[in-house]
């Protein structure tokens, strides 16, 4: 089989802004931004038990003024520490990424294997102050804080299917690791972990 899927909508911005007078005060999300989101999958199938698939995916965000931390002719580009603040126009950069996988699905009993790689980046973002004599242009756009991020990511998931062909519920065991290949601006986490279900069918 081949199957694709296209979605688009609205990313609503609900999470937590970052308080200007708050010392490494983090946003979740993306800062108060509206956004756009575009994504692209594509899965193709082949002998009941092999999956490949790919993802893509774009989040395009409507500019705000914002009251920031800015930084003035004599501050250093360095460090997350901005000693004063004012009014500017911010364009989040777009926020961009694409995976691949490959899936063995119940290929000795109910034992799955799920591979993939995934890349992640967030563009440089633009400042542009409306006090341009305090915050020079040349100075927040080198700012650190608002540049390109990137990383890779690989990850594995193995998984049991308990469930027998004429059983009406089944358990379900697995275990996953997300390893960061490489990254910059980014948090270097790497994850692991795993989870235990139960499945259950009715008919009407």
């Amino acid at each position: 089989f081949i199957d694709t899927t296209l979605k688009t909508g609205v990313l609503f911005p609900t999470g937590k802004k970052a308080h200007v007078d708050e010392i490494f005060s983090i946003p979740y999300g993306y800062n108060g931004h509206w956004g756009i989101p575009f994504s692209f999958d594509l899965s193709i199938g082949a002998y009941d038990w092999l999956t490949l698939g790919g993802h893509l995916d774009t989040v395009f965000f409507i500019p705000q003024e914002q009251c920031i931390r800015l930084r003035t002719e004599e501050e250093s580009n360095q460090g997350l520490i901005v000693l004063n603040k004012g009014l500017a126009r911010v364009s989040e950069g777009i926020v961009w990424r694409t995976g691949f996988y490959a899936k063995a699905d119940h290929i000795c009993n109910g034992l799955s294997l799920l591979t993939a790689l995934t890349y992640e980046q967030q563009n440089k973002g633009t400042i542009d102050p409306r006090n341009t004599e305090l915050f020079p242009l040349d100075k927040t756009q080198q700012d650190e804080r608002f540049q390109k991020w990137a990383r890779t990511i690989f990850h594995a998931l193995i998984e049991y299917d308990f469930t027998r062909d004429d059983a009406s519920t089944g358990a379900r065991f697995g275990i996953f690791v997300d390893l960061e290949l490489s990254g910059r601006r980014t948090f270097n986490i790497n994850t692991s972990g795993g989870y235990l279900g139960l499945d259950c069918t009715w008919s009407f």
